[in-house]
């Protein structure tokens, strides 16, 4: 489905970024980070200020080979240094999705941490009036109760900055179905 998404959003001019997080997530904002490097030339050329770029670098380290050059950041303390590098990721978003709409696929949120599910809150927040849309796929049987990402799907919707779509499992003839509609897939099984 998040294949479908993107190609019909790709096939309408917009830009595709693609992240994946990993069980356990290996780093914060491991499926971000994991769409940005995906784009690394993109991204690098993005309007955007040095210092902005620097905080990015954190989590994007491949970044600085495209820019050389950038500051080294002051130490700040942790809750000003995320909110820190917060910003630049929404500004780098912003920055993106100018030219044409922007469509950010995060993958297996449901192994993302807190920190991850704070920055894509923080995200949807600053970039509620940009045209980017970010996606993120999750397993509610495997996002128990006290999984952040359920906090956020529950405070974004109320101000209208999210949806939220529950897709149950497929059974063989939705599979069937699905294969059919599509000739080049169709053709294949």
């Amino acid at each position: 489905l998040a294949n479908d998404l993107a190609l019909a959003a790709e096939l309408q001019g917009a830009r595709v970024l693609w992240g994946v997080t990993t069980s356990p997530e290996s780093a914060p904002f491991q499926a971000l980070s994991d769409a940005l490097r995906s784009a690394l030339p993109l991204v690098a050329s993005a309007e955007l200020d040095p210092v902005r770029f620097a905080a990015i670098a954190r989590v994007v380290p491949d970044i600085r080979s495209h820019r050389p050059g950038l500051p080294e950041l002051d130490a700040l303390e942790p809750e000003a240094d995320l909110l820190r590098l917060f910003d630049a990721l929404a500004a780098l978003i912003a920055a993106l999705a100018r030219p044409r709409p922007l469509l950010i696929i995060l993958e297996d949120a449901h192994w993302a941490g807190r920190t991850s599910a704070s920055a894509l809150e923080y995200i949807a927040r600053a970039c509620g009036d940009v045209a980017a849309l970010l996606v993120c796929t999750f397993r509610s049987e495997t996002a128990g109760a006290a999984h952040p990402l359920r906090a956020v799907r529950r405070r974004l919707p109320q101000d209208r900055l999210a949806g939220y779509v529950a897709v149950g499992r497929l059974t063989e003839t939705d599979v069937r179905r699905l294969v059919c509609e599509r000739p080049a897939l169709a053709a294949r099984a």
